[in-house]
């Protein structure tokens, strides 16, 4: 009986501890002591009673089994003890643990929220950017709606800029009846060049120009077309011929007068006045006699070759030293001056000069001014002489008329030169709109050229953040 309340009590220990185990023993050492004291009291009684003790074996025998099955009996209420002590401690474990399996759903569900609320920030901030990228695609649909309206408007402004105005007007003349609704064209302009132009080099060829020093940049020019090699001798006063070698893009002025051209392959020869042009100068050693200088002005003036003004070269009757002229290009400055009958050259080392005057030469022109001068007399219609200019002063023969017709020569001469300077005034306003309108057109390539680069880069941005929006879609998606 004491065995099994031993092992009770060491199972129970190892459940609760040491306070429990010393309980434990104290009951089942006082379960082992109450049999043998209550045998000690029954023989003690039987022993004052007069009573032998070994024949109450029987009964005791029986009061043992009596006593055994009492004691079995009390035995449950000392082993209900010990297992309620030992549920005690194992129905707290069984709570606890159940608090901590509360505890760790607890946690579970609060992540699943947290991450839910992850997932909806997440996808707000998608949509955001969605809504981001389609404001701004609106956007740049609207600006590029604007700059096109824009560049149409543009367009039209520089059509009606381009168009004549008398389209317009006929425009609105023919919807009242008032013109005809096919207009008459003017008739094509004849070429300049026609009758200039041949095949080959110059014959007696000259190379020269309007300035002393010849090579590049004042009678020769590299990597020119041919339309600019001729408009360089167009350009220059002493200039009467011009070669241009398509091989090489050279091209080379003379002062010459042509006659025809020698077959050349790759050349070509130009005649500014023509072939078979007359030069005609009149030319003569010495210093012009009867010169008064003057330009056609109140009086005579330098040229300044710093001045900015339009028609400071022009209104000018002295060519210094920093001009560099040559003799052909003061006689050119002369030719190009209506109001000169006479000029001057001076060819003096390191001072030349050239001088234009206004007065008629009645003689010969005398010497040169000074030793080392070496001047030149240049006339640009003829020399007169003085029975001729007294002759037409007193006007008593017969020269007088012809004397007249040189003076109706020269007005027709002044005329026509008049005539062609405004000739060379028109056309170079033709050519300097001509060119405007050029630079307009290749401003105008400029710009679509660079709206469409604008376009092209715009494009690929665009590819680009679609092709980073996949890539996070898909990274997405794989988490």
């Amino acid at each position: 009986m004491v065995l099994p309340l031993l092992v009770a009590a060491l199972c129970l220990s190892s459940v609760t501890g040491s306070a429990p185990l010393a309980e434990a023993l104290d009951d089942a050492a006082a379960l082992a002591a109450s049999p043998l004291m209550r045998r000690e009291r029954e023989q003690n009684n039987l022993k004052l009673e007069g009573r032998n003790p070994d024949d109450a074996d029987d009964d005791d025998a029986n009061a043992d089994t009596k006593g055994d099955a009492n004691a079995d009996d009390a035995k449950p209420d000392t082993t209900t003890k010990v297992a309620k002590a030992a549920e005690a401690p194992a129905n707290d474990g069984d709570a606890k643990s159940e608090d901590k399996g509360k505890d760790v759903k607890g946690e579970k569900k609060e992540e699943k929220k947290e991450e839910k609320k992850e997932e909806t920030r997440e996808e707000k901030k998608e949509e955001k950017k969605e809504e981001k990228k389609e404001e701004t695609k609106e956007e740049k649909k609207e600006e590029k709606k604007e700059e096109k309206k824009e560049a149409k408007k543009e367009e039209k402004k520089e059509e009606a800029i381009r168009r004549p105005q008398w389209k317009d007007v006929r425009k609105a003349l023919t919807k009242k009846g008032l013109a005809d609704a096919t207009p008459k064209l003017a008739p094509i302009p004849a070429d300049k060049n026609a009758g200039k132009i041949k095949d080959g080099k110059c014959n007696d060829f000259q190379e020269g120009a309007s300035g002393r020093s010849l090579g590049e940049f004042n009678s020769f020019f590299k990597k020119v077309t041919q339309e600019q090699c001729f408009q360089n001798c167009d350009n220059d006063g002493a200039c009467e011929q011009a070669h241009y070698n398509s091989g090489d893009e050279e091209c080379h002025l003379g002062v010459n007068a042509v006659t025809s051209a020698e077959a050349t392959d790759s050349f070509t020869c130009y005649a500014k006045n023509g072939f078979g042009h007359q030069l005609g100068l009149n030319v003569k050693e010495g210093f012009c006699g009867d010169f008064q200088e003057g330009w056609g002005g109140d009086a005579p003036s330098q040229c300044d070759l710093r001045s900015t003004l339009e028609n400071s070269q022009k209104e000018c009757s002295h060519w210094g030293a920093e001009y560099g002229l040559s003799e052909r290009g003061c006689w050119a400055k002369c030719k190009e001056n209506s109001a000169c009958t006479q000029a001057v050259y001076e060819d003096k080392q390191g001072s030349w000069s050239c001088l234009i005057g206004t007065k008629a030469m009645t003689g010969s022109p005398g010497p040169s001014r000074c030793s080392d001068c070496n001047n030149k007399c240049f006339a640009p219609t003829a020399f007169v002489t003085k029975a001729i200019a007294t002759a037409t002063a007193k006007g008593k023969d017969g020269d007088k008329g012809k004397e007249t017709d040189g003076d109706k020569g020269k007005e027709k001469d002044s005329k026509k030169k008049e005539e062609k300077e405004a000739d060379k005034k028109v056309e170079k306003k033709k050519e300097k709109k001509a060119k405007k309108e050029e630079k307009k057109e290749e401003k105008k390539a400029e710009k679509k050229e660079e709206k469409k680069e604008e376009q092209k880069a715009e494009k690929k941005e665009e590819k680009k953040e679609e092709q980073k929006e996949e890539k996070k879609a898909d990274k997405k998606e794989e988490k």
